[in-house]
């Protein structure tokens, strides 16, 4: 989904494949298909349509999605009979979860915890690499953040590496360029050097990095 933030050439709108089964058995009186919308009500996400091996059984918003095994997956049937996701919005109540038994998978651990997960025999720790790139983004259309050696002052004063160790409890690694390191497409070549300016600003910019 491209929208919004973004130059108007290049975003397109949120679209998705429906199933013209699903459209005819589920859509409204009017005969429109409901959709473009992440609400409940609206019947495209009450009965999703799925190539996976489990089938949908039961959506319940900000709580749980239940699924169950697709006997007539064509790879098989998973050993697994059931999955629930659960939704747990309190960080600091996340990890009582695996410890206590009430649920047997859990993502998106705070590195906070990470220490106390690796202490407890209970538990284990399974690490991936993240799909997620943290970024600071400019508006370079609007001053002071429109001069590029400004730009290039604040990047360079963020030690990138202090982030990982404090932020991330060292489960991060510094990124090279946006792309993630398992994209067929990643180029391992670092973009150029940003501590020398190619063409010196006549007039430096006469702003304090403490006051942006």
């Amino acid at each position: 989904m491209f929208d919004g933030g973004i130059s108007q050439g290049v975003r397109c709108r949120y679209t998705a494949i429906s199933s013209p089964r699903t459209a005819r058995t589920f859509s409204d009186e009017s005969g429109d298909i409901p959709g473009l919308s992440h609400q409940p009500k609206f019947i495209d996400q009450q009965h999703p349509v799925v190539t996976a091996p489990f089938r949908f059984v039961q959506w319940t918003p900000n709580e749980t999605i239940a699924l169950e095994a697709d006997a007539d997956y064509w790879d098989g049937a998973p050993r697994i009979q059931k999955l629930i996701f659960k939704v747990v919005p309190d960080s600091a109540t996340q990890l009582i979860q695996p410890q206590t038994g009430q649920i047997q998978v859990m993502d998106g651990i705070d590195p906070n915890d990470l220490p106390m997960v690796e202490r407890d025999r209970s538990l284990k720790l399974i690490t991936v690499e993240g799909l997620n790139v943290c970024y600071l983004s400019f508006n370079c259309e609007k001053p002071p953040l429109n001069d590029k050696n400004l730009r290039r002052l604040i990047v360079n004063a963020i030690d990138k590496r202090d982030l990982v160790n404090a932020v991330y409890r060292s489960a991060a690694t510094v990124a090279k360029n946006p792309l993630l390191l398992f994209v067929p497409s990643y180029n391992a070549t670092q973009f150029p050097s940003l501590h020398r300016f190619s063409t010196p600003s006549p007039d430096p910019p006469a702003c304090s990095l403490w006051r942006l």
